[in-house]
This record gives C-alpha cells, sequence and structure tokens, in this order.
C-alpha cells in the first residue's frame, strides 16, 4: 500500500510542476475521489490478510486432551503455517466500484492480488486527477504484490506455558515477546482454560481416551513504520494492526505410553484491523525545488471472521520432551508444530 501512496504523492509533484493553471478547490476535491479510491483498494487488499490471522493465532493450543497434575508445568515452542485458498489470494477489480482509477488494458476488470497472494505480471491502472475545470491529467501505477511474492504461506510462532490446577483444569499462556525486524514490531499474548472431563465424570479406568473441554484467547499487536525514501524528505509512515482471536474446542487424545493421537472439534472466531497514516515533504529537483508537505489521515480497514475447524495430530513422547504436530481444516488451513518440555 505505501506503494501506492508515494506515486500518488509522485504524481501531484509532477502535476504542479507542468500545469500552467491549478484550481486548488478543484484539484482538492479531485483528490478526495482519489484517496476514496485508495480506502476503497485497501479495504479489499487487507482483509483476506486479517482473517487469515485470526485463524492463525487459534492453532497450537492443544496436542493431548490429558491436563497436567495439579501444579505441575512445561513450556513449548510452538510454530504455524497458514495457508490461503487461491481465491483469497485475488480479487476482481471492477472500474465501476472506484472513482478516478482505470485500468490501462482498456478492460473494465481484472483480477489482483491480495496481501496474501501475487500479480504474475504486472497489471498497471491510471489514476486521474483534475488540475482545474476539464483539465484532466493521468499517472501511469501498478498494482502492489502481497506477501506471495516472498512466501506462499502466513507463519505465526510463540511460546507457551502450561500449568495444572485442582479439579483437572490446565492453565495455558502464550507469548511471543516484542520483536523488532526492519521496522516491523510485534507481540502475541494469549490465555487458555482447559478441563479434563475424564478426570471427574464417571468414566472407567480401562477407558482408552481423555476427553477435554477448552477456551482460548489470543491477542496480536504489530507496527510497521516506514521513514526512508529516495523521494521523500522527512517521512513518517506506520501501518498499525491488531487482532484478537477465541478458540472454543473439545479435544480427544488416546492413552499410550510413547505415541498418541488426538483430534479436535471447534469453533473460531475473532476481529482485526489495520490503519495507515503517512506525512512528509515530497522536493521535486528539477530547475528549482518544489516543496509538497502532505498528510495522510488514518484510515482503518477492519474485518471479522469466524467458522468451524477440524484438527488431527500426534505426539511422540521422548523422556521429558513431547514432539507433536497436526493440521487444521478450516476456512484458513493451519499446521502446526512444537516442542514441549515436562519441567517437573
Amino acid at each position: 500500500m505505501r506503494y501506492i501512496l508515494f506515486a500518488l504523492l509522485i504524481s501531484l509533484t509532477v502535476f504542479k510542476s507542468k500545469a500552467q493553471i491549478i484550481d486548488e478547490d478543484v484539484l482538492n476535491a479531485s483528490f478526495e475521489l482519489v484517496y476514496d479510491d485508495i480506502e476503497q483498494f485497501s479495504d479489499k487488499f487487507y482483509k483476506p490478510g486479517l482473517s487469515a490471522l485470526v485463524h492463525a493465532m487459534s492453532n497450537g493450543w492443544l496436542h493431548t486432551a490429558k491436563t497436567k497434575d495439579k501444579w505441575k508445568f512445561d513450556l513449548s515452542l510452538v510454530g504455524n503455517v497458514t495457508i490461503a485458498n487461491s481465491r483469497d489470494r485475488q480479487f476482481l477489480f471492477r472500474e465501476s466500484d472506484y472513482n478516478s482509477t482505470r485500468l490501462k488494458s482498456g478492460e473494465t476488470q481484472t483480477s489482483v492480488a491480495t496481501i496474501l497472494g501475487e500479480n504474475q505480471l504486472d497489471i498497471s491502472f491510471f489514476l486521474e486527477v483534475e488540475l482545474s475545470e476539464n483539465d484532466f491529467r493521468d499517472i501511469e501505477l501498478k498494482f502492489p504484490n502481497g506477501i506471495a511474492s516472498v512466501v506462499n504461506f502466513m507463519p505465526t510462532a510463540f511460546l507457551q506455558a502450561s500449568m495444572g490446577l485442582p479439579e483437572g483444569f490446565e492453565l495455558k499462556v502464550r507469548y511471543m515477546p516484542s520483536f523488532n525486524y526492519e521496522d516491523i514490531d510485534a507481540q502475541f499474548l494469549g490465555f487458555g482454560l482447559q478441563n479434563e472431563i475424564t478426570k471427574w465424570a464417571n468414566f472407567k479406568e480401562d477407558f482408552p481416551f481423555h476427553i477435554s473441554a477448552f477456551v482460548g484467547y489470543t491477542n496480536f499487536n504489530g507496527n510497521y513504520q516506514f521513514t526512508e525514501s529516495d523521494r521523500i524528505d522527512d517521512l513518517d509512515g506506520r501501518i498499525n494492526s491488531n487482532a484478537n482471536s477465541w478458540l472454543f474446542s473439545g479435544i480427544v487424545s488416546t492413552k499410550y505410553p510413547k505415541l498418541n493421537f488426538y483430534g479436535s472439534l471447534g469453533y473460531v472466531v475473532g476481529n482485526a484491523e489495520t490503519t495507515t497514516s503517512a506525512k512528509g515533504v515530497y522536493i521535486l529537483r528539477e530547475d528549482v525545488e518544489i516543496p509538497l508537505n502532505f498528510d495522510i489521515q488514518p484510515y482503518t480497514v477492519e474485518t471479522s471472521t469466524s467458522g468451524a475447524r477440524v484438527n488431527v495430530g500426534a505426539n511422540l513422547k521422548l523422556g521429558k520432551f513431547n514432539i507433536f504436530s497436526d493440521f487444521s481444516v478450516q476456512e484458513f488451513s493451519t499446521a502446526s508444530f512444537g516442542v514441549n518440555y515436562n519441567l517437573n
């Protein structure tokens, strides 16, 4: 999205340098329509990724239905890989949905990438801006690519601790400390509560399964700051994201000494939003310097998502270690894997 913003600012400066007469009222009204187009595009570009994040956050909570004995404690390192369906990697861009945007190809609609996808070929479009009455100018831009230009999945990872409580309960806490990588700052924090029904219900001792119920909540906060550009001075651009995910699930697992299998049926519900803003000074250095101050006020894209999930996996015990892996079939299917260490 920042590439569209930068190109938009460049186009405005070029317009000002070439135009003989500029009607500020007409220009401002024209750019209000362009900003509306950017927000409309952002909504379709970001939403699949926000929904995928909610579903990714709901995974990796469980690798057995057996809860720990009272005050027993363990620590896990969990990783998730969330896979987007082809329909979530692109959306249909229709000129009729926008005010000032049209395709260079002359078509009225085409499929373009979401934040989860990638455009196989560069797809160009024009933004039309009115400088003064009946004086229109076009700037040619290209649609941005999503993360599929780098990876074909959405990864998440965190540390998770569990402690046994009375009456067959187990408390779980997941956490990823705030980290910064190439101007990206992110953090996970979550809490869960599991109760093993087979510990207090009237099941016979030789019943071959453990059965539990679970509820878990995860929050994600992420910030991306872009402050460097060879064309813009004093750039201050930010993308802030927040997501919340709830998982309600039942889980069944086998009772073998070493290798066990587990399966769960659950429901995911959550919401996510991302807010974009930017300001700075663009200077065209040709015959004269023309500074252009800009301030894109924060605008937000938000979405809510929910759906059932089915999960199956295996857990291998090696002394105090457990190695586990599973796969969840849901709106955004996810593979989870991890290592668990029993501290008692």
